[in-house]
């Protein structure tokens, strides 16, 4: 092609050298040639102008669009030079002439590749952005621009509203981070009995940067007209007359302790008082749920010099969440299981631990149980069997939604221990709490929950 180029330059050349020479005749001839193409330059005119949409008013561009034009009419080329060389006309001899026309050809060539760089470049600028077009998707929609790339973060944007009941917990306060990277959900109302009229920076000054959040209500003052979905971050014993009164087109997920047990009775044995919503809990009672956390309410026992350089055992024989372990566990080996269960109390403000020792059934080994969990989590990406012989560790999964477990030989025989630990506030609560939202709403389940531990 470039050699089709610099012959379509050399006869342009020619002929304004023989006009120079006043070889008007040829001229003429040339001339009377190209007015009875009359039809075939108006099309070329109008590729010419295609072309100068991409390209600038410089010499360069100039240059790319006679490109352009020259490769849709290369054939036509040659049939002038055929024309010429019928009328014989040919280039002047002289050495300076010779000179001139070597200059100019190899000036042209060198603008014909610059020029073709930059129609080129511009092509796959194109291309890439259309390209981008396709890929950057955010919120269900097809960015128009690479260039003007706009993230959707505002409520008004999001596919789901959310209320979030109890937002000055600390829960809640964990939902509230955990949302605002959510493609899908947008808070659109919060409540906070004791904190109403206030902003969430007020109350958590790490919020403060979160502009489009709601001003706090009590949950007397709470419209949900604009709610599609609810998180309920109160404590056990409110919960359940605040839910039965909620409109029925709402999705909730609550993390209380009120609807977990199937067996109202059980709630009442363990928690000192009688279910104020038995109809609805036997509809939606969940065993999904389950953290241990004090919670932020001021009291002495919880006090940094009450806590601080110590351990504490507390709720033992007694603590409410027994019954929800051995209903998890029974309905799991289809026959009631009892447990020993003693929770611990440390001075830090993230993470639980839990050391489970287990009675293998008679020829079952240590091995046997690493690869049957190793079976029964590989398609789970929130839950992770480590290495043989790693202990799992607090410090990896804080912030997360990880759990990280791993089971080791107990130096009695016929018996293994296993070791599972877990962010407390977001696998045990808060991020179990958005994944449980997103299968309810037909989302992926790891939407929003994608973040790598805090460490150190």
């Amino acid at each position: 092609m470039l050699k089709s180029l610099r012959g379509a330059v050399l006869v342009i050349n020619e002929a304004h050298l023989q006009e120079c020479n006043e070889k008007e005749k040829e001229n003429f001839l040339l001339k009377s040639l190209l007015k009875e193409k009359t039809t075939t330059i108006a099309e070329l005119e109008d590729k010419v102008k295609l072309a100068e949409l991409h390209a600038t008013k410089s010499s360069v561009c100039a240059t790319a669009a006679f490109v352009i034009v020259n490769r849709f009419s290369e054939l036509n080329v040659n049939n002038n030079l055929n024309e010429l060389k019928c009328k014989n006309l040919q280039p002047c001899d002289s050495a300076e002439i010779n000179q001139r026309k070597d200059a100019l050809v190899k000036d042209q060539a060198a603008s014909i590749k610059e020029a073709e760089e930059k129609v080129l470049g511009e092509v796959k600028f194109s291309k890439l952005g259309k390209r981008n077009e396709d890929r950057l998707c955010v919120g269900r929609s097809t960015l128009s621009s690479p260039r003007s790339l706009q993230i959707r973060n505002s409520k008004q944007e999001k596919d789901v509203r959310v209320a979030l009941l109890g937002a000055s917990g600390y829960t809640g306060a964990e939902i509230i981070r955990l949302l605002a990277n959510h493609p899908f959900f947008g808070i659109t109302l919060m409540t906070a009995d004791r904190n109403a009229g206030k902003s969430i920076g007020s109350v958590f000054p790490h919020f403060i940067t979160q502009k489009d959040l709601p001003v706090l209500v009590s949950t007397n003052d709470a419209s949900f007209s604009d709610v599609d979905a609810v998180f309920c971050c109160l404590p056990h014993g409110t919960t359940q007359e605040i839910i039965k009164a909620l409109p029925k087109w709402l999705k909730i997920v609550d993390l209380s302790a009120d609807f977990r047990l199937g067996d109202i009775s059980d709630y009442e044995e363990w928690y000192g008082q009688p279910h104020r919503a038995p109809d609805l809990q036997m509809k939606i009672f969940c065993k999904t749920i389950l953290f241990f956390s004090l919670g932020r309410g001021a009291k002495v026992a919880n006090l940094y010099t009450e806590l601080a350089e110590g351990i504490m055992s507390y709720g033992v024989t007694r603590h409410r969440h027994v019954p929800e372990i051995e209903q998890g566990l029974s309905d799991a080996a289809g026959s009631k299981v009892t447990v020993s269960f003693t929770p611990h109390l440390m001075p830090m403000s993230r993470g639980m631990q839990s050391t489970i020792y287990v009675e293998m059934a008679p020829g079952v080994t240590t091995e046997d149980l690493y690869q049957q969990l190793k079976l029964s989590y590989k398609d789970e990406e929130f839950v992770k069997l480590l290495e043989k012989g790693v202990v799992p560790r607090t410090h990896d999964v804080r912030g997360s939604n990880y759990c990280y477990m791993n089971v080791f030989p107990d130096r009695i025989s016929g018996r293994a221990i296993i070791i599972s630990v877990i962010d407390n506030l977001v696998k045990g609560a808060s991020g179990q709490a958005v994944q449980n939202l997103n299968i309810m709403m037909g989302f992926p389940e790891n939407t929003g929950l994608s973040y790598l531990p805090l460490f150190p």
